[in-house]
Formats: structure tokens, sequence, C-alpha cells
């Protein structure tokens, strides 16, 4: 039976549905990316994205396949390619697509357009599935892992950006973080029972907390524009920049 490790960190989820998409080709198209953002991050357990990068890394030789679902503009499945034999990265946006594509050369990297929850791929295709930031469907992806693979996921926790969303009254997964608060549950115990449902079998959950600090507003600014915690926040908005009781 395939198993599963979930590392679990408090940063956002990084596609929202069609509105995700809209994001994420407007940050591309827009030059988004580009712009530095001067910014600080506290790490007190390590910093969970690097640990994270290391592990689909360590499972990797050149006889195994590995899925990248939500590869964004394609910087970790390029890393890692030197591991495996073929390597797939998969988004729904376009632009994103188009990135990752531009980026490299290497023939056993292919970059494609298509729907996590909607697996373009055959049963049992993949030795790791790795999803960073991204919505997914824990079936599908038990459905193209083999037997035995791995399966991996790095995702928000209820504490994500709370403190700004709540002073906005809106932000992405905002619902779902301030009723886990409210109730005094984890996220990260919710998707594991959805894993566990689709017959993964979780062996290892890392909750990681940190704070991040920005030199000034602009450089807030700019990271909004790239990640999508408050999709209707909008500076030059008056309405979107609202502070709601």
């Amino acid at each position: 039976m395939p198993v599963s490790i979930e590392s679990v960190n408090s940063e956002s989820d990084k596609k929202g549905g069609s509105e995700g998409v809209e994001f994420y080709d407007n940050a591309v198209e827009s030059g988004g990316f580009s712009k530095p953002i001067s910014m600080k991050n506290e790490y007190p357990q390590g910093n969970p994205s690097e640990k994270f990068e290391n592990i689909p890394s360590s499972l990797g030789d050149k006889s195994k396949n590995v899925l990248d679902i939500g590869c964004g503009r394609g910087d970790m499945a390029i890393k890692i390619s030197k591991n495996y034999g073929q390597v797939f990265g998969l988004d729904l946006s376009k632009e994103s697509i188009k990135s990752a594509s531009k980026k490299t050369d290497s023939e056993n990297i292919k970059f494609i357009v298509g729907d996590s929850h909607k697996l373009p791929f055959e049963d049992d295709s993949f030795d790791v599935v790795y999803v960073k930031m991204s919505t997914h469907d824990p079936k599908e992806i038990y459905r193209v892992l083999e037997d035995g693979g791995y399966a991996l996921s790095y995702g928000l926790g209820e504490k994500d950006a709370l403190y700004f969303q709540q002073a906005l009254g809106y932000g992405q997964k905002y619902k779902d973080k301030k009723d886990a608060v409210v109730q005094g549950y984890k996220l990260s115990d919710k998707k594991k029972a959805k894993w566990e449902e689709a017959g993964l079998v979780p062996i290892e959950v890392q909750e990681y907390e940190y704070d991040s600090y920005f030199d000034t507003v602009n450089d807030l600014i700019s990271f909004l524009e790239i990640a999508p915690i408050a999709t209707g926040f909008n500076p030059k908005d008056p309405e979107s920049c609202c502070i709601h009781g």
C-alpha cells in the first residue's frame, strides 16, 4: 500500500480554483515574481521549505518518476530533476507553465497544464508525488502513485496570516483557519484524515511555526501580489483595504 509523508507548516495554500489560477497568471504576466522583496523570516525549528525540498531529493534515483502537483514556475521540479529519471510538473496556471518551460531544456522534465483533481496520468505512474502549497485530491494522488510509493504534502496551518486576515475580514482559507482556532483543532489533523480515507498511510507529520517581518509596507504589498493570502486585497482600492470589525 502506498505510504505518505506529510509535512505541514504555517504558510498559505497555493491554489484556490479558478480564482487561484487567475491570480497566478496575473502575477506572472505582471512581473510580480521579479520584484525585490525585503523581508526576514525567523525559523526556530529550521526552515520548513528547505527541509521539505530535501525529502523528494533524497528519495530519487534515475529509475524513478516524480510528479510535482502545483509546480508553479518549476523551481523545485528543476532542482530535484538531477535525482530522477523523469520529472513531471503540473499546474493549472498557463502562464506559470510557460515560465517554467523557459527555465530548462532538460529532456527529463515535462511541464504541463493540468487539473490536480483530474490528473492526466494513468494509474501507478509515479514513485513519488509531492504537492507544495497547492490544492490537491488525495484520491487522485493515491491512484497515480505506485504501490509502495511516497506522497508528500506541504501546506498551510490554521495560524497562517490569520491576524492579517482577521483585520481584513477575509482571505484565503480564512473561514477554515478561524474555525480551527475557535474549535480547537489542527488543519493538519483534518488533512491527515482525508489522506487516510484515500488509502494513503501517513507515516510522518511535522508542524512548524515561524514569523515573517517586512521592512516596509511596500514590501508587504509586493508580497501580497504573488502570494494569494488575500486575493481581494488591492492597495489602490479603498474598499478592499477596509478593516472589518
